[in-house]
């Protein structure tokens, strides 16, 4: 069905990124018009639908960012899907990691306020202070980078009151979408599920440590957001999350779906600490990001259990299973020659 109404634009910054090429994939199928904002010379923005209209730049260079919100005509509802972010559990990277993160979102703000386009503001579940275990966590109405730990988290919390401060000033309009871990097919930055799998089948990953993972599927989310733009009550904030379930539950997935042996080796919570110290060290040593640092191991060991069922009612967002979403990107990443397993292997 055509749902295009001919006075709609849709920018999407970040979109080669795994949850900016999903929106944008859902955007072209409803035959919307969209204009894909990548970075220069970014290779995963080739697999983008050639239905959107994709524009280089940065979103520190506020030139480019002329270009990206240049030439709409009068009249347009438009809305800024802002999915640029920095990701890091490295802090080798923390001044480009805010000035990316924190500043830009501002540029994006300004831009809004400019052009009069709603601000769909991607953040993350991290910017939310934890709570105890067997807590749920919900939606705050305040964000604070002091309340958060890691860089990355502390980032996005002071994005997301930047964002909350525009809004309420009354400034721009918009609402704050918070995703949790992002798994699902069609990741060509290869992120980190798509590194874990990668890692797993070939043989990479002797052990794994203790704790939990939470994520969803990047179609699921992408169609949450879109009836965000135009269903996302004006300052509300909303989680996208799936399952919570712990690494042997995902080692588990693994095995089944590729008929690869399952990880049995589960570090301890106080080795991970220890590992993810030394990883720390090793970085300040060589100057070279690692995986496992403090940070990576922390948010395996935090609380990571998410409300979204505000999600649920207001965005109609459905979730598929875990377990599901994985196994789909399995397939993909064979289908794509990404990784081989033997065919008497294969689930």
């Amino acid at each position: 069905m055509n749902t295009n109404t001919n006075n709609e634009l849709y920018i999407v910054t970040g979109a080669a990124g795994n949850l900016g090429s999903a929106i944008v994939r859902n955007l072209v199928a409803k035959d919307l018009p969209v204009r894909a904002f990548v970075l220069r010379g970014e290779e995963a923005a080739r697999h983008l639908p050639e239905e959107a209209e994709v524009i280089e730049g940065d979103v520190t260079d506020t030139s480019s960012l002329e270009t990206l919100f240049a030439n709409i005509p009068e009249g347009t509802a438009t809305y800024c899907i802002h999915c640029a972010a920095m990701v890091s559990v490295s802090t080798l990277v923390a001044e480009k990691i805010w000035h990316v993160n924190v500043d830009g979102t501002q540029y994006i703000i300004d831009k809004c306020h400019e052009h009069n386009a709603r601000l769909i503001f991607i953040g993350s579940t991290g910017a939310i202070p934890e709570l105890p275990m067997g807590t749920a966590i919900r939606e705050v109405d305040h964000f604070d980078p002091d309340t958060v730990i890691g860089l990355y988290d502390q980032t996005k919390a002071a994005s997301c009151q930047l964002v909350l401060d525009a809004i309420h000033n009354g400034e721009i309009d918009g609402c704050l979408i918070l995703p949790s871990g992002i798994s699902g097919p069609m990741d060509y930055t290869f992120g980190n599920v798509a590194g874990v799998i990668r890692e797993y089948t070939e043989g990479k990953m002797p052990a794994g440590v203790e704790g939990t993972f939470n994520c969803a599927d990047n179609r699921d989310m992408a169609e949450a957001i879109f009836r965000a733009c135009k269903d996302g009550r004006t300052g509300e904030s909303y989680i996208l999350s799936g399952d919570m379930i712990d690494m042997k539950e995902v080692f588990d997935i693994l095995s089944e779906h590729t008929g690869l042996p399952t990880i049995k080796t589960i570090l301890p919570a106080g080795i991970g600490r220890v590992l993810g110290r030394m990883s720390d060290m090793a970085e300040k040593m060589t100057h070279r990001p690692q995986r496992m640092t403090s940070f990576a191991v922390y948010n395996l060991l935090r609380n990571n259990e998410y409300d979204s069922s505000k999600a649920i009612t207001e965005l109609g967002y459905s979730p598929r299973p875990m377990a599901q979403s994985i196994a789909e990107e399995i397939d993909w990443m064979i289908e794509e020659g990404i990784v081989r397993i033997p065919m008497s292997m294969a689930a």
